[in-house]
């Protein structure tokens, strides 16, 4: 499966017309990068339609959307010109509340699935909570027989988490879109990305926004060495193909069988 992540710059991003100005300039080089480069699958970020800011949040109820709203029919338009799937990221309005959310358009142009961020972070730069309902469903989804699950940035810290999804619904691949700047947590984002892939024994790619404050999003295999490294960007605004191989991920669980020698005991062992 091969797929195109967009580490897009979305600064400045605060009203109606910034952002209709923003969605019209993803859409179109995206179709420039893909329309002689085909792929399976386009990414972009966590509220890759917007800023990431509390000026941008205080102004979520012009900015943010319903499930099908304006953006939904310009994606979904895009995927079936150039026959993909897209996953995006935006602010997504429903009754009274807000979600952070992914949504994914198959390459008929039609909805497949969304996930509103679960564990919603209020530390360092994040400012979640006071803006955002955290969601209550899964978001998982097949593309060519590649089963991909859906998490947003703060899950990833959440072990248990995500090691519920890839067992119990047997996922090749995570989708981590995020929304991390150059704060104290920013150290740790990489290591934790690399375990995450590393003990579940999958493809992940955690991708981020644009910007000197931004950027450095990486895409992990499932096993690294020293000749095969997990692949970072740098922080400019840059389009990444990337392969996903389920060989790969049969030869990594075969030569490192852990899932074989996982027990499933722990909490029953005495002291």
């Amino acid at each position: 499966m091969r797929l195109l992540a967009f580490q897009c710059n979305a600064q400045g991003i605060q009203t109606e017309s910034q952002k209709e100005a923003h969605i019209d300039r993803l859409i179109a080089e995206i179709e420039e990068a893909c329309t002689a480069n085909p792929v399976d699958l386009i990414v972009l970020p966590e509220l890759a339609l917007i800023e990431y800011s509390e000026h941008a949040f205080q102004n979520l109820n012009k900015l943010a959307e319903s499930l099908k709203g304006e953006s939904f029919h310009q994606f979904a338009a895009l995927a079936r010109r150039l026959r993909t799937s897209i996953c995006y990221g935006f602010p997504r309005k429903e009754d009274d509340s807000f979600f952070i959310s992914q949504l994914v358009i198959n390459s008929r142009g039609e909805y497949v699935t969304h996930y509103d961020k679960l564990h919603l972070a209020q530390f360092g730069a994040s400012a979640e909570k006071p803006y955002f309902t955290r969601g209550n469903k899964l978001g998982i989804f097949e593309i060519n027989q590649y089963k991909i699950g859906i998490i947003i940035c703060y899950d990833m810290r959440f072990g248990e988490y995500v090691s519920h999804l890839v067992r119990e619904y047997e996922l090749d691949f995570i989708l981590h879109p995020v929304a991390f700047t150059t704060d104290d947590s920013f150290p740790s984002w990489h290591p934790f990305v690399i375990t995450r892939a590393l003990e579940n024994q999958i493809y992940w790619l955690s991708l981020n926004r644009a910007g000197e404050q931004w950027g450095c999003s990486i895409f992990c295999p499932p096993w690294i060495g020293d000749s095969v490294k997990p692949h970072i960007i740098g922080t400019e605004e840059s389009m990444q193909f990337f392969e996903i191989d389920k060989s790969t991920i049969a030869q990594s669980r075969k030569s490192y069988p852990f899932h074989l020698d996982r027990l499933d005991f722990y909490s029953g062992l005495n002291v």
